[in-house]
C-alpha cells in the first residue's frame, strides 16, 4: 500500500505535523541470466505444502523462446539431497501457453518429511530444491519467515537472501506484493533512482505492466534475483497476493493505479495478473477458477488460514473519515462468502493456534493526533483519512470479526500482516483507546474529539482477543525512506505515547496504546516461531537495501502466551534442532571449486625459523576448505644454516619424535639426521601434494639430492627404517633424470596419483619402491581429478650440479620449444579424460611464466617458481618492507583462448599463496571465480595467523604449527650457536636482497668482492680482479624494520640475547646465511679481451623487472653498461682501480678493448663459476685456473676463522671482517643505482643530480637535524622512492631555533606523530623548482595543507614568508630547496556544520550571529567542526567550558573521543562555540587556528502559535479558524502574514454594523483571510520595496509602499514589522485587507454548528450556487438517516437556514446537506 500514490495523499496531512519532506530518490535493476543454470535461469520453487503432499516449480527457457516449442521435463523428489532415495518421479510438457512454467502436485509424501527435487529437461539438470510438508497429530516446534513487499526497483533482496541461510524453516509466509507493477522512468517510478539509473535495478519491461507479456517478463525479472532464487530453492512458500501484484490500491472492480481509458478493462487486467500468478508463483490450483484463500494445517499446533483481502470482493477503499460510508454494515474488504467461511475455519479449528494470514494492517491505526489544534479544533479529513487502504477503512467489519472471536471465546488467534512496510506488534481489540480513530466522534470539521469508553485496559490487557505480528518490506520504502529519517523518527516516537495537549479533551491520551511495538525504518522479515506454550514474532533487519549481500540484525521478540491473547516481550528464539541440510548451493551441481595453497624458493634460511610454523599453521587452517591442493614451485631448500643444521646429531631425537607423531608408528627409532632433511621434514608435515624440481635442490648434487628425496630403509622392520623420503612427487616434464645413477631410479615416466609417491611405513616394500620423481600427476577430489605437471628451467645444468639429469629441448630459455617439450604431458592427462590442470613451474623469471602458458592447450593455473615475485591484492597484509610485484592472480589466457592465470609468492616460507578458484564441467576456469577476494597472499607474520585461527591456538599440541615448531626450535639452538661467534660489525644494512644483489652494486657484493680479492691476494698478489656473481648471496645482513604506516628502517643486525650478539655484529650465522652455497675461490688468468667478454655475459641477461642470477659484484675494476644495446656489446667501458678507486688500467673503452687485447689480468672468482656455473664462460677463457682450498698450505695464514675451510667464500668474508671491521664497523651505506661506483649503469634514472632527496640531504651537514627528523619520523624511504617531491628542506640551524619555540628541547622529544605533521608540510607532492613556483599561488602539501609562496624585499621567493636560502637543489627524486625556519603547519577550523545526530546527515552550517530555531530541528543534535589540514584532535569550548578533545573524524562537539556523533542538547539562550585543532591527540602538540562564532537559540512558534496566543490577534485567530486557514498556516511554510490586530477588525465590524468576526459570512470572510496570506515566501521588512506587487493565496496582489521609512500594504500601516515565526513572517497592520471585489469567489454551500460540542442549532448557508434544490439529513453516527427534509434556494441562491436540533438527545450526530453534486457533511456533539 505505501506506495506513490499513498505519499501523494500523505503529503497534506504530514504537512500539518510540522515535518519537512526529504526527496528521496529511488531506484531500478536488470540482471543477467547466469548461464550455469541454463535452460533453468529462474531455479525451482515449492509451495503450498501438505501433510501428503507438495507443489514444485521450475521454468524452462528455450533457446531462442520460440512460441511454437514442446518441451518434456522430468523431475525426481528423493529425502537425501544426492537423490540415493528417490521417492517420486515423473515427466510432464511444457510450453508457451503456460509461459515454459512447470508445475507437479506431487503426491503420496510422508508427513513433516524434507525432501529435496530437480528438475531435467534439454539434456540439462535443475539446481537441487529443498521442501518439507506438514505435520499431521502432534508437532513440537514450527518456525516460519514471514515476509511482504519486495520492490526489485528500490533495492536488493538481502532479506531473502538471510531467510535462504536458515536452515530450520518449516515455510516462508509471503504476504503480498511479491512484485510491484510500476515502471523505470514514468511519473508513477518507485524505487531508487541511483540504483535504476547505473542499471543495477531497474524494471523490465520499463513501463507500468498491464499486459500478459508485461505481467510475465516482471515476474521473470524477479525470479532472476539471486537472493528470491535462493530462499525458493531452499523453502516452501505459502503466498498471498496483495495490490501490486495487479495495481496499487486494488479491490474487486477496479485500482487507483488503473485508467480505464488508457489501460482498458480492470477485468482483463486483474484476469491476466491472476493467470501469471498461477503459473509464476508455486501455488495449488487457477487463480481464475478457485479463490486464493485457503487453510494449510501444521498438526494439531497450528492452522494456517490465508486470507484474499483485495482481490475477491472487497470494496473500494473510503477516500475520507467524514464519509458516512465508510461506517456502512454492508462496507466489506472479505465479502460474505470469504468472511463465512473464515469464521468456520477459526471456529472448527481443532488446533491449538489459529494463524490468519492477511494483508492489510489489522488493528485500529490511530493517527488523528497528527492534525490536532491544541487549542479545540480539529482538522477534518485529516492523516486518518490516507490510511484507509488497511482494515481502518472497513471499521464494521472489522469489528464484526473482532466480536466473532470474542463472542466464540476463541483463543491463541494470532494475525500476520504485511503491506505496511513497517514493524508492528498489536494487542487486537476495537477501541483500544478513549479516543479511537475511525470513531466517528473525532471526524467533525472543526470539532475537538470527546471520550469514548475503550474496550481494552492498556494496564491489565484486558480486552485483547487476538494478536497481531506486522512485518517490515523486504525493501520497499518505508517512512524514512519518504518522508525523511525525522519525520518517521518522530511519529515513530509519538505514536504510541500519550499526547501533550494541554487544555485539550487529547491531553494525556495515548492514540495507540495496543501498539506495543513499532518500527517505521528498518527492512527485513521477521520469524513466526510456534510452540504449544507460546507464538512469537523475532524480528531480523538487514544493515542496507543499496548493496548486495547484506548481514541482517536480530532487533526485538514479541510473543503471546499459550490461552492469554496479549503480547509480551521475549528473548531472540532458539533455532529448532536437527534441522536437515540446505540443499545444495545453485552452483555446486555445476561447477568444481578448487583451492590451491602454493608457495615457491622455500630453501630455508634464518628466517624460517620464524616463518615456517606460521606457514604450517596457516596451511592447516585454510586446507579446511574442501578441494586443497598444496603445491610448491621448486627450490624446497638450498645450501645454508638451515639446509646443514639438518646434519647435526642434536636433531636425531626430534626426526624420529616427529615421524613417529606423523604415521603413529611408535617403532620409528632409527630415523637419521642428513642436510637437507629439515627442510622435506616440514614440507611432509605440511603436506604438500606435489612440488616442481627446481635447480637449488641440485646445489648439493644429485646424490645429497637422492639422500633427502628418496627412501633408505634397510629391513623389514621399523627399525630399518633410516628415513622415508618425500612424501610427494617431484615434477618436472622436461628433465630426463634416466641418466643419472642416484637419481634414475626414482624416476616414472608413467602419470601416477600422488598417493604413488608417498612411501608409508605401513608397507615398507611399497615404501621402498615409491618412486619420487615424474612428469605429472593426479589428484581427486570426489570423483574430480586435477592433473599437475612440473617443468625446471632450460638453463639447470648451466647454474647447478645437475649430474647425469639432462634437459629435454634446448638449454637456453626458450619458451615455444619448453612447450612443445611439456604439451604431450599435458595432452596424455587430458586424454584420460582429466580437464582441470595445473603447471608447476620453476622458471626463475616471471615473464618467462607469463609467455609460456599463452603458448599451452589445457593448461588452467601456472604455480610460479625461482622469481621470488611478489603477487598479492591491494588488501593483503605484507611483511615490513614488502611491496606488491604482481596483481593476485595475474589472469591471461593458454593456447585455447580460455581464462587461465599465474601466481606466485615470495619465498623462505614468507607467504602462503591462496588461489580460490571454480571450474565449469567443461574444466573451463569461471572469469568471475577469479576476483575472489579470499584469494591472495597470506603473510606468515602473527597477524595473519592469529587473524586465521582467531581463539584457537594455531601452535596447539598435534598441529602442523606446533610440529614444525619443535623442529625449528630445535635448529634455532644450532644457530644460536654460529649467531655468537662474532666475526664483525657493521653500522649499516647490508643490501643482499635478491632484487638488488642480482639487478645493481650492492653494499654486501662489494664487501664480499673484496674479501675474496684480499684473500687472493695473499696468495696471489698479481690478482687484480674480484668478480662474483649475485645469485650467489641470499640475504641480506641487517634487518629491516617495521616503523609503522607503510614506512621501514633498513637497519644493521639486530641484537641477539640468547646468542651474546650486540646490534651491529656480524656473526658466523649471517656469513653462512647470506653465501649458503660456500663456493671454493678459484683464480683464473684472462685476457684484457676475456674479461671484457666475461663481463659482456654477466650482463646480457639483465632486462627490465629480470633478476638474472649472473650478474656480477665485483672489486678491483670499475665497468659501465648500457641494456638497451644488443647483447655481446652492452659493455661501455672497464677499467682496473685500486683500493681508492684509482685507475691502473684502462680495459675498454666505447665497447672497444683498449691496447694489447692479450694483455694478462689475474681474476679470482667462485670456483662454481670458473666451472661454467650461471653458464660463465671461464672454461673456455681462463687459464692457470687455482682453487684456493687445495693449495692452503702455501697460505702465510690460515686466519682466524675457522667454522669453515680457507679458500672458501664464507671464510674469505670472515677473515676480511675480522681484520678490518672488528673495532670500527662497516659504514658503507647502499647507494641507489645512479651512483654505483663500480657497475655502472648507464641507464639508471639518476635525474638531474643523480642522488635522492635523501641522500642529498645525508651528505650535506647543513641538514644533519632534517636526516635525523625523517628517520624518526619513517618517512626515508618514501623520501627516496620514486617520485617527484618538492622538499623546502630546513637547516640545522633552523631546526635548533624552531624547537624551543615549539616546546621541546631537542628532537628526541617531538611526538612522532607531531614530527611526520611538521615534515609532511614540508613536502609538495610534484616537483616545481624556483621558476615554477608562482608568487601569490598556494601549493597543497603532503601534510594537505597549503603553503604560500611569496617575495621579500630583494625579490627572492619566500615560503609563507620564510625565505628560500638556497633554490633548486636537484635530486634524482625531486628539488630541495633549502629555508632558515622551520614551517609549522597550522591546521584551520574552517566552519561549524549542524548535524542530525540520529542521522548523521549534515543539516547546514552555522555562522556567527546564525539563530537556531529548536522548532525547525530534529531532537538529537550535533555540531562538526570541518577542519582544512590533518589534525589529530580538536578541542571544543561552548560559552568558556572546554569539552573533552576530539581524537578522531568527524570531529563534533558531543562526540566521544573516538569521533562518534553523539545527541547533545542545546538550551535556549546565547551561545558562544569555539574549536582549535592540535596536531597531537588530546589537545596536544601544535596548535591550528582557532574558528569561534556566536549564535543564539531560540525556539520560535509557528504563526498559528503567535496568533492564538496573543491576546492582540484572538479576533484574527478566530477569522483563521473560522476559514480553515489556523492549521494552513501551522504547517511547515514558509509563510508571510500581514495579521490585522483586533482594532483592525473592530473597524472593519463597525464598518460592517456587525459585532463579531464569526458574523461574517464565511465565503466573504474566506477570501479576506486568504487575502493577508503569502506562501511560499518568507518576506521580511528587509525584501520589501516601494512599489512591489505580491501574490496572495487569494491571487490577488497586494502592493508595497514605503515613504519616510514607513511602510503601507495597500492603505494598511505595517505597525510592527518582522514578528519571526518558526515557519514565516508575519507584520503587523492597522487594517483589514479587502480583496478587490471582481476577485472574490463566495459561491458555495457552509454548514456550521457553533458551540460544538454543546450545539443546539446548526447553520446552512448557501451562496451563488447553480442548483436550486437543498436536502438535508440528520443521521447517527454511523450514518443511519433519522430524519430528512429538502427545500428549493430562492431565484436569487442565496440563503441562510438554521435548522433547529435542541430536542436530539445527547451524542454523536452527522449532518448531511446536499445541492446538486455538492454535499456536505458535519459532526455535531449535543
Amino acid at each position: 500500500m505505501l506506495t506513490p500514490v499513498f505519499f501523494r495523499k500523505c503529503w497534506a496531512c504530514l504537512f500539518l505535523w510540522g515535518i519537512a519532506f526529504l526527496s528521496l530518490q529511488l531506484n531500478a535493476q536488470n540482471l543477467t541470466y547466469d548461464l550455469a543454470l541454463a535452460p533453468f535461469y529462474h531455479g525451482v520453487a515449492s509451495g503450498d505444502p501438505l501433510a501428503d503432499r507438495v507443489i514444485i516449480w521450475t521454468r524452462i527457457t528455450p533457446e531462442g523462446e520460440s512460441s511454437d516449442q514442446e518441451i518434456e521435463v522430468s523431475w525426481k523428489m528423493a529425502t537425501d539431497p544426492e537423490f540415493t532415495d528417490i521417492v517420486q518421479n515423473g515427466q510432464l510438457m511444457t510450453n508457451a501457453a503456460r509461459d515454459y512454467t512447470v508445475k507437479v502436485d506431487v503426491t503420496g509424501l510422508a508427513s513433516y518429511t524434507t525432501y529435496y527435487y530437480q528438475f531435467e529437461a534439454m539434456g540439462k539438470a535443475s539446481i537441487i530444491g529443498r521442501t518439507r510438508t506438514t505435520p499431521t497429530g502432534s508437532a513440537d516446534h514450527l518456525r516460519f519467515a514471514v515476509v511482504s513487499c519486495s520492490n526489485y526497483q528500490a533495492g536488493y533482496f538481502s532479506a531473502y537472501g538471510r531467510i535462504a541461510d536458515r536452515a530450520d524453516l518449516d515455510a516462508v509466509i509471503h504476504l503480498g506484493d511479491y512484485i510491484y507493477e510500476y515502471s523505470a522512468t514514468g511519473e508513477d517510478f518507485y524505487g531508487d533512482a541511483g540504483l535504476r539509473d547505473s542499471g543495477e535495478r531497474r524494471h523490465l519491461p520499463d513501463k507500468e505492466i498491464v499486459t500478459l507479456a508485461d505481467y510475465r517478463t516482471r515476474y521473470s525479472q524477479y525470479r532472476l534475483d539471486p537472493d528470491l532464487r535462493r530462499a525458493h530453492q531452499q523453502h516452501p512458500f505459502i503466498t498471498n497476493w496483495d495490490d501490486h501484484e495487479s495495481a496499487n490500491d486494488a479491490y474487486e472492480d477496479g485500482a487507483e493505479n488503473h485508467q480505464p481509458d488508457e489501460e482498458g478493462s480492470w477485468d482483463e487486467r486483474k484476469s491476466v495478473s491472476r493467470q501469471v500468478y498461477t503459473e509464476w508463483m508455486p501455488i495449488r490450483g487457477d487463480l481464475n477458477e478457485i479463490p486464493l484463500y485457503r487453510t494449510i494445517q501444521y498438526g494439531e499446533l497450528m492452522d494456517l488460514i490465508m486470507l484474499d483481502t483485495r482481490l475477491e470482493e472487497r470494496d473500494i477503499q473510503g477516500m475520507s473519515i467524514t464519509n458516512a460510508e465508510l461506517y456502512s454494515s454492508d462496507r466489506t474488504m472479505l465479502g460474505d462468502t470469504q468472511k463465512q467461511w473464515m469464521f468456520d475455519q477459526l471456529q472448527n479449528s481443532t488446533a491449538k493456534w489459529k494463524v490468519i494470514g492477511n494483508q492489510v494492517i489489522f488493528s485500529p491505526f490511530n493517527v488523528w493526533w497528527a492534525g490536532l489544534d491544541p487549542n479545540g479544533g480539529f482538522t477534518p479529513d485529516g492523516i486518518e483519512s490516507v490510511f484507509l487502504d488497511i482494515w481502518d477503512g472497513y471499521p464494521t467489519e472489522r469489528d464484526e470479526i473482532i466480536n466473532f472471536i470474542s463472542g466464540n471465546s476463541l483463543d491463541n488467534v494470532v494475525v500476520l500482516t504485511g503491506d505496511f512496510h513497517s514493524t508492528f506488534a498489536y494487542d487486537v481489540t476495537s477501541q483500544p483507546s478513549p479516543l479511537s480513530g475511525n470513531d466517528p466522534t473525532i471526524a467533525a470539521a472543526g470539532q475537538a474529539p470527546v471520550p469514548v469508553t475503550p474496550t481494552y485496559n492498556p494496564t491489565t490487557r484486558q480486552g485483547s482477543v487476538a494478536v497481531e505480528f506486522a512485518t517490515p518490506s523486504v525493501n520497499s520504502a518505508n517512512f524514512d525512506e519518504n518522508v525523511g529519517a525525522e519525520g518517521a523518527a518522530g511519529f515513530e516516537f509519538q505514536i504510541n505515547k500519550p499526547l501533550a495537549a494541554p487544555g485539550s479533551p487529547l491531553d494525556g491520551i495515548n492514540p495507540n496504546p495496543h501498539m506495543l511495538y513499532n518500527d517505521l525504518d528498518q527492512h527485513g522479515y521477521f520469524i513466526l516461531d510456534v510452540k504449544e506454550e507460546r507464538a512469537q514474532a523475532n524480528w531480523y533487519f538487514v544493515e542496507t537495501i543499496l548493496e548486495p549481500n547484506s548481514p541482517e540484525q536480530f532487533a526485538s521478540a514479541w510473543g503471546s502466551d499459550a490461552d492469554n491473547n496479549y503480547l509480551t516481550e521475549g528473548e531472540e528464539s532458539a533455532a529448532k534442532a536437527d534441522a536437515p541440510p540446505l540443499a545444495p548451493d545453485a552452483m555446486s551441481s555445476e561447477n568444481f571449486t578448487l583451492q590451491i595453497l602454493h608457495a615457491s624458493d622455500l630453501e630455508g634460511g634464518v628466517e624460517a625459523i620464524d616463518n615456517a610454523p606460521n606457514f604450517a599453521a596457516i596451511v592447516d587452517r585454510l586446507e579446511e576448505e574442501e578441494n586443497t591442493l598444496v603445491l610448491s614451485g621448486g627450490d624446497n631448500y638450498i645450501p645454508g644454516p638451515f639446509f646443514g643444521a639438518a646434519g647435526d646429531g642434536s636433531l636425531r631425537p626430534v626426526f624420529q619424535e616427529i615421524y613417529q607423531e606423523l604415521y603413529n608408528e611408535a617403532g620409528l627409532t632409527n630415523i637419521r639426521e642428513t642436510p637437507g632433511r629439515l627442510d622435506i621434514t616440514i614440507m611432509n608435515i605440511i603436506g604438500f601434494d606435489a612440488s616442481a624440481v627446481g635447480n637449488h635442490e641440485f646445489d648439493a648434487g644429485t646424490n645429497a639430492f637422492s639422500d633427502i628425496v628418496g627412501t633408505d630403509i634397510r629391513g623389514t622392520t621399523l627399525g630399518d627404517v633410516r628415513w622415508l623420503g618425500a612424501q610427494f612427487p617431484y615434477l618436472s616434464a622436461n628433465l630426463d633424470f634416466s641418466g643419472d645413477g642416484d637419481l634414475g631410479g626414482l624416476f616414472t615416466s608413467e602419470i601416477q596419483p600422488t598417493s604413488t609417491f608417498i612411501s608409508a611405513p605401513d608397507d615398507l616394500d611399497a615404501a621402498a619402491a615409491a618412486p619420487k620423481f615424474a612428469p605429472a600427476t593426479t589428484v581427486e577430489f570426489n570423483g574430480e581429478t586435477v592433473g599437475i605437471v612440473g617443468a625446471t628451467t632450460q638453463i639447470v645444468q648451466s647454474i647447478s650440479s645437475a649430474g647425469g639429469v639432462e634437459v629435454l629441448g634446448p638449454t637456453e630459455n626458450d619458451m615455444p620449444a619448453l612447450a612443445q617439450v611439456l604439451q604431450p604431458t599435458i595432452d596424455a592427462l587430458a586424454s584420460q579424460g582429466i580437464n582441470k590442470i595445473v603447471l608447476v613451474t620453476h622458471l626463475q623469471q616471471i615473464a618467462l611464466e607469463k609467455e609460456l602458458i599463452g603458448l599451452l592447450s589445457g593448461v588452467d593455473v601456472v604455480i610460479a617458481g625461482g622469481s621470488d615475485v611478489l603477487f598479492a591484492q591491494e588488501d593483503d597484509v605484507l611483511r615490513s618492507g614488502d611491496e606488491i610485484e604482481e596483481a593476485y592472480p595475474f589472469i591471461t589466457q593458454n593456447a585455447d583462448g580460455d581464462p587461465a592465470v599465474v601466481v606466485g609468492t615470495d619465498g623462505e616460507y614468507s607467504y602462503v599463496g591462496r588461489l580460490l578458484i571454480e571450474f565449469t564441467s567443461e574444466g573451463v576456469l569461471v572469469e568471475s571465480s577469479l576476483d575472489n577476494e579470499m584469494s591472495g597472499a597470506y603473510a606468515t607474520v602473527e597477524e595473519v595467523v592469529s587473524g586465521l585461527w582467531e581463539t584457537e591456538d594455531p601452535f596447539a599440541e598435534g598441529t602442523k604449527g606446533e610440529l614444525v615448531q619443535r623442529l625449528t626450535n630445535s635448529v634455532e639452538t644450532i644457530v644460536n650457536e654460529q649467531d655468537g661467534v662474532i666475526v664483525g660489525k657493521t653500522s649499516v644494512y647490508l643490501d643482499g636482497r635478491r632484487a638488488q644483489v642480482r639487478t645493481e652494486e650492492t653494499n654486501l657484493g662489494n664487501l664480499t668482492a673484496d674479501a675474496s680479492l684480499a684473500t687472493a691476494q695473499q696468495f696471489d698478489a698479481s690478482v687484480k680482479v674480484s668478480l662474483r656473481n649475485g645469485g650467489g648471496i641470499r640475504a641480506a645482513i641487517g634487518e629491516v624494520v617495521d616503523l609503522g604506516g607503510g614506512n621501514v628502517r633498513f637497519a644493521p643486525p639486530q641484537a641477539n640475547p640468547e646468542s651474546g650478539k650486540q646490534e651491529g655484529d656480524i656473526s658466523q650465522l649471517d656469513i653462512v646465511n647470506t653465501l649458503r652455497f660456500n663456493n671454493s675461490l678459484s683464480l683464473l688468468t684472462l685476457s684484457a679481451a676475456d674479461l671484457l667478454a666475461v663481463l659482456e655475459y654477466a650482463v646480457s641477461a639483465s632486462e627490465p623487472d629480470a633478476t638474472p642470477g649472473q650478474f656480477p659484484q665485483v672489486a678491483g675494476v670499475r665497468f659501465s653498461f648500457d641494456i638497451t644495446q644488443d647483447v655481446g656489446n652492452r659493455v661501455q667501458t672497464v677499467e682496473i682501480i685500486d683500493q681508492e678507486g684509482n685507475v691502473e688500467d684502462t680495459i675498454a673503452e666505447n665497447g672497444e678493448v683498449v691496447g694489447d687485447a692479450e694483455r694478462e689480468i689475474r681474476v679470482v672468482t667462485l670456483d662454481f663459476l670458473a666451472g661454467g656455473g650461471d653458464g660463465y664462460p671461464y672454461s673456455e677463457l681462463g687459464e692457470n685456473r687455482v682453487d684456493l682450498p687445495e693449495v692452503l698450505d702455501s697460505l702465510t695464514d690460515a686466519g682466524q676463522a675457522t667454522f669453515t675451510d680457507p679458500g672458501t667464500e664464507q671464510d674469505a668474508l670472515a677473515e676480511y671482517l675480522l681484520a678490518n671491521f672488528s673495532d670500527e664497523p662497516f659504514a658503507q651505506e647502499e647507494t641507489p643505482v645512479d651512483q654505483d661506483t663500480r657497475i655502472l649503469n648507464l641507464n639508471a634514472d639518476g635525474g638531474n643530480g643523480g642522488q635522492t632527496i635523501v641522500e642529498i640531504a645525508q651528505g650535506d651537514e647543513r641538514f644533519g637535524l632534517l636526516v635525523e627528523a625523517v628517520v624518526k619520523a619513517g618517512l626515508a624511504e618514501t623520501l627516496s622512492s620514486e617520485g617527484s617531491f618538492t622538499v623546502f628542506a630546513p637547516t640545522n640551524t633552523a631546526f635548533e631555533n624552531a624547537l624551543p619555540a615549539l616546546g621541546f628541547q631537542s628532537l628526541d622529544e617531538v611526538p612522532v606523530d607531531v614530527l611526520t605533521q611538521i615534515l609532511l608540510y614540508h613536502v609538495l607532492p610534484t616537483e616545481l623548482f624556483a621558476a615554477d613556483l608562482v608568487v601569490g599561488e598556494q601549493y597543497e602539501t603532503a601534510q594537505g595543507l597549503s603553503v604560500a609562496i611569496g617575495q621579500d624585499d630583494t625579490e627572492s621567493l619566500t615560503v609563507n614568508g620564510v625565505n628560500i636560502i638556497l633554490p633548486d637543489v636537484d635530486a634524482s627524486n625531486g628539488v630541495i630547496h633549502a629555508i632558515d625556519e622551520v614551517l609549522v603547519p597550522v591546521a584551520n577550523v574552517t566552519k561549524f556544520v549542524l548535524v542530525n545526530a540520529r542521522t548523521n546527515h549534515d543539516i547546514r552550517e552555522i555562522v556567527d550571529g546564525d539563530v537556531l530555531d529548536l522548532t525547525q530541528l530534529p531532537h538529537q543534535l550535533n555540531v562538526r567542526a570541518e577542519v582544512a589540514g590533518h589534525p589529530e584532535s580538536v578541542q571544543f569550548t561552548l560559552n568558556g567550558e572546554m569539552i573533552q578533545p576530539q581524537n578522531a573524524a568527524p570531529y563534533a562537539l558531543f562526540g566521544d573521543d573516538e569521533g562518534d556523533y553523539q545527541s547533545g542538547k542545546f538550551e535556549l539562550g546565547s551561545y558562544v562555540l569555539s574549536a582549535i585543532p592540535y596536531s597531537g591527540r588530546t589537545a596536544t602538540g601544535i596548535p591550528g587556528t582557532l574558528l569561534e562564532i556566536s549564535f543564539e537559540v531560540v525556539e520560535r512558534s509557528t504563526i498559528a502559535e503567535i496568533v492564538r496566543t496573543n491576546d492582540d490577534f484572538s479576533m484574527l485567530a478566530t477569522a483563521l479558524r473560522q476559514v480553515g486557514y489556523l492549521s494552513t498556516v501551522r504547517g511547515e511554510g514558509p509563510f508571510t502574514v500581514f495579521a490585522p490586530n483586533n482594532a483592525a477588525f473592530e473597524s472593519l465590524l463597525t464598518d460592517m454594523g456587525l459585532t463579531d468576526v464569526r458574523q461574517i459570512p464565511i465565503p466573504v470572510l474566506r477570501e479576506v483571510i486568504r487575502y493577508h496570506i503569502v506562501i511560499g515566501e518568507e518576506l521580511r521588512a528587509a525584501d520589501l520595496s516601494d512599489g512591489q506587487e505580491i501574490e496572495t493565496r487569494q491571487y490577488s496582489p497586494v502592493t508595497i509602499s514605503i515613504v519616510d521609512g514607513t511602510v503601507k500594504v495597500n492603505d494598511a500601516t505595517v505597525i510592527a514589522p518582522d514578528v519571526l515565526a518558526s515557519n514565516g513572517v508575519a507584520h503587523v497592520i492597522d487594517q483589514v485587507l479587502m480583496p478587490p471585489t471582481e476577485a472574490m469567489n463566495t459561491s458555495g454551500m457552509y454548514l456550521e454548528a457553533s458551540p460544538n460540542p454543546g450545539a443546539s442549532e446548526v447553520n446552512l448557508q448557501v451562496i451563488d450556487h447553480p442548483e436550486a434544490r437543498v436536502e438535508v439529513a440528520i443521521m447517527d453516527q454511523y450514518g443511519t438517516p433519522l430524519s430528512t427534509l429538502s427545500f428549493n434556494t430562492p431565484p436569487d441562491n442565496e440563503v441562510n437556514f438554521s435548522l433547529d436540533i435542541s430536542s436530539l438527545p445527547t451524542g454523536v450526530y452527522m449532518i448531511q446537506a446536499q445541492l446538486g453534486e455538492d454535499r456536505q457533511v458535519l459532526r455535531v456533539i449535543r
